[in-house]
């Protein structure tokens, strides 16, 4: 496919130690875009996508959000922050109306509320953010640890039962 036609078919494949397999997928040379959505596979998938990329430039590889939630959690402690301020805001007009009687109208509340519910949007996402995270580690199907080794077991069997037990 040359770089100035549109592809007729977008194909968004999440790869996970999938390098036997990346040669099938390039087999067909249909119009179609694919976006490889590497997620720190420990065998040569990524080194692989680069260069086919360079074959083929419909391949994009997306490697910068697959990595880490920390901008969720970052916008989730943004957003609270910011409802902080506001509500900080707030109880300084209302006390700067009490003790000095100076009352600036409209600007104020609208000024609080704007922040306050810019703040609890930001918040909202991140959590939102931070539950479709979990459930897509969950969904990788990638155990929480890995057991090397056991030591003070007689045979495997022991320590399945110990595990399914608990």
């Amino acid at each position: 496919m040359l770089s100035n036609q549109i592809p007729v078919k977008i194909s968004v494949v999440l790869l996970y130690n999938e390098e036997e397999n990346i040669d099938a997928l390039f087999q067909q040379h249909t119009s179609y875009e694919i976006i490889c959505i590497n997620d720190d596979s420990h065998d040569n998938t990524l080194k692989n996508l680069v260069e086919y990329h360079q074959l083929y430039p419909q391949i994009k590889i997306d490697g910068i959000t697959s990595f880490s939630f920390l901008p969720l959690k970052v916008w989730t402690y943004v957003g609270f922050i910011i409802a902080l301020v506001s509500l900080v805001y707030a109880s300084f007009l209302m006390l700067r109306t009490i003790i000095f009687g100076i009352d600036v109208p409209g600007y104020a509340s609208l000024m609080v509320a704007v922040l306050f519910l810019g703040g609890i949007q930001l918040l909202t996402l991140g959590i939102i953010g931070e539950y479709i995270g979990r459930v897509y580690e969950e969904v990788k199907g990638r155990p929480l640890y890995l057991v090397r080794d056991c030591y003070g077991f007689e045979n495997r069997e022991q320590v399945t039962d110990k595990i399914t037990q608990n």
